[in-house]
């Protein structure tokens, strides 16, 4: 993700899942933070991430 326009259909593609509330990116980092009331699987993530045109390197489960 390169720019702002990359930064929303990240956001928007991850926010349009019931599980998730939050997702913001951070394009200096090349990271994503979501946050949500229901856990989400993995798989989830990545079909999503890629249904938006973008590859996911890496999850990190932070508490």
């Amino acid at each position: 993700m390169t720019c702002g326009h990359c930064k929303a259909n990240v956001e928007k593609a991850l926010t349009g899942l019931s599980e998730i509330n939050i997702a913001e990116v951070d394009l200096m980092d090349g990271t994503c933070e979501i946050s949500g009331d229901n856990e989400i699987s993995d798989k989830t993530l990545i079909d999503v991430i890629s249904e938006a045109g973008y590859h996911l390197v890496s999850i990190a489960d932070e508490v």
